[in-house]
């Protein structure tokens, strides 16, 4: 998901969703039986705290822009509301 911020400014939030079913210890049981018990989809969302990285890996794009600045906590939670709007059933 890439949220614009309102200075214009561009951030990834990842969205990784699993259909299981969390067992008593904590194990995910297989998606296959979770959805015949009528499991519950499990998203984890990963937001963006800065723009940019200055890890500098070869690998992400973000990482070889370097660092812009710091997001405001409301510019975190607004990738938090966009992710919840998006995994609404």
């Amino acid at each position: 998901l890439l949220v614009r911020l309102q200075d214009g400014n561009l951030v990834e939030t990842v969205l990784m969703r699993m259909d299981a079913l969390m067992g008593a210890k904590g194990k995910l049981d297989d998606t296959v039986r979770a959805s015949k018990e009528g499991g519950h989809r499990r998203v984890t969302v990963c937001v963006s705290s800065q723009v940019g990285c200055l890890m500098g890996c070869k690998f992400c794009a973000t990482g070889t822009l370097g660092l812009t600045g710091s997001l405001t906590a409301g510019e975190i939670l607004e990738q938090v509301a966009h992710a919840v709007a998006i995994c609404r059933p």
